[in-house]
């Protein structure tokens, strides 16, 4: 147990090429689901093999990436990892802090357009489209994904791994003229009805390199069991939060056009079965979508989502555990069995894990719905 750890690494984003191993004196991350996550971790300046020159070239923003590992004393398994986005020095402490995000940090600043829609004939791309037909959800953002990490220049290119080409009943097109960005589109995807969740898994490949694989899907993964009521629990049950302020009995989908000509679709949870929560109505704007059955699905998948609004479990775990912090994967499914509680019900209940976040320590913090 003494010699697991963590270990930190700066790598070049683009190649994944490690460059130095590096220690913190203070680190924390979280990592969640359809999320960048983020990284903030501080280093003393003047101390250990880096020089000056060295830590400023290699924690060059975007250039370079962080990432955060667990050694369990056999292997060493990537935990987080993203791009340096910004570094904050203090002199009087001689402190060096980088903030990190995850590698979907990078989808908020690529367009969907391919080569001719950069920079070297815009006028050919605009105005101009891109079209996707008769795929999976999954299919047509990885699609979309692959066109983002494509320009005329090698800059574009990221280590992700992408979901391959699968026929389906989708279809999509994207109007260069809206300039909708890739995260735009796994946005939309994302929250259709029945759509996929995305994670972009961090990990070292086979030559030693750090890369991103892209989970998509419902996030299948393994089951993880814990007993609260154990004489003496691995798993410790911080918090149980039930929240209503986002939750939503009806829904108003807003789709392109103005005025009249306006794409609208709606769904009430009152016009399919007696509802005894007094209403609680709401709109979304997805500007860039004409039909009114997409919108329909996003109004459903809204309503049918938030009808009770969110309970979020927070619990912590060891990260050197029997279900130890390596194993973890966002939408892994967590059995917690509790007995006895005032407040909570006994028997077993399963979550999903939607995020999970930690130190330097041993602990590591789960967010469970």
């Amino acid at each position: 147990m003494d010699l697991m750890a963590w270990t930190f690494w700066l790598c070049d984003t683009r190649t994944g090429r490690k460059q130095f191993r590096v220690d913190p004196e203070s680190a924390n991350f979280s990592v969640a689901i359809n999320s960048a996550g983020e990284q903030s971790v501080s280093f003393r300046m003047g101390e250990g093999p880096i020089d000056r020159e060295q830590w400023r070239e290699y924690t060059r923003k975007w250039a370079y990436s962080l990432a955060r590992c667990w050694d369990d004393g056999t292997n060493e398994y990537v935990i987080a990892a993203g791009p340096i986005v910004a570094r904050t020095y203090s002199p009087a402490t001689r402190t060096l802090t980088l903030k990190a995000k995850g590698i979907r940090e990078f989808f908020s600043k690529r367009w969907p357009f391919g080569v001719t829609g950069y920079w070297e004939s815009p006028a050919e791309a605009l105005p101009g489209r891109l079209v996707i037909q008769n795929q999976t959800l999954v299919s047509i953002a990885a699609r979309v994904i692959e066109q983002g990490l494509t320009g005329p220049f090698p800059m574009y290119s990221l280590p992700i791994e992408l979901s391959p080409v699968e026929a389906g009943q989708h279809s999509r097109t994207y109007e260069n003229y809206l300039v909708p960005t890739v995260e735009d589109a796994l946005q939309e995807i994302q929250e259709v009805e029945g759509g996929p969740d995305f994670d972009f898994w961090a990990r070292w490949n086979s030559n030693d390199t750090l890369g991103w694989v892209m989970r998509t899907g419902r996030l299948p993964g393994s089951t993880w069991y814990f007993d609260l009521s154990a004489p003496q629990p691995e798993m410790i049950l911080e918090s149980v939060t039930d929240d209503g302020q986002t939750q939503t009995t009806g829904i108003l989908a807003v789709g392109a056009g103005s005025e009249q000509d306006m794409a609208v679709a709606g769904f009430g949870l009152g016009s399919v079965s007696p509802f005894t929560t007094p209403a609680l109505d709401r709109s979304i704007q997805l500007k860039d979508i004409d039909s009114k059955q997409i919108l329909f699905s996003h109004a459903v998948t809204e309503v049918t989502t938030l009808t009770n609004g969110t309970e979020q479990w927070s619990v912590s775990i060891p990260a050197g555990g029997l279900q130890g912090v390596e194993k973890l994967r966002i939408g892994d499914s967590i059995a917690i069995k509790s007995d006895g509680d005032p407040w909570i019900f006994d028997g077993l209940r399963t979550f999903r894990l939607i995020g999970f976040s930690g130190d330097l320590s041993d602990r590591i913090k789960l967010e469970l719905q």
